[in-house]
């Protein structure tokens, strides 16, 4: 597996120099702290060569997320109440808020 990411390469040396001089040696060398060179390590330990490439930092999940059967509820319900276009346009703003608030 070769890749030519400057910092992949700049991670993998400093896990093979945590291997063979330890993890406080390793953290003076990189000018880094011990967490940082555990951090690595671990990952490198559990995942393999992968472990040391970028991860995405984004929720994998949204704790407060509208019930998708209550969102389709709402997205339905100025289809069946009759409305002007100006009361829809601020039902419309009123269901967006409480979707975004997570209701």
């Amino acid at each position: 597996m070769r890749i030519k990411r400057p910092i992949y390469n700049h991670r993998l040396r400093l896990v093979e120099s945590a291997k063979q001089r330890g993890i406080k040696p390793t953290a003076h060398l990189f000018s880094t702290t011990v967490p940082t060179v555990r951090k690595w390590l671990r990952r490198f330990q559990q995942l393999g060569p992968s472990g040391l490439l970028e991860q995405s930092r984004a929720r994998h999940w949204q704790a407060h997320r509208t019930p998708s059967a209550l969102e389709a509820q709402l997205v339905e319900l100025p289809k069946t109440l009759p409305m002007t276009p100006t009361s829809q346009r601020f039902f419309c703003f009123l269901v967006a808020f409480f979707l975004f608030q997570g209701l």
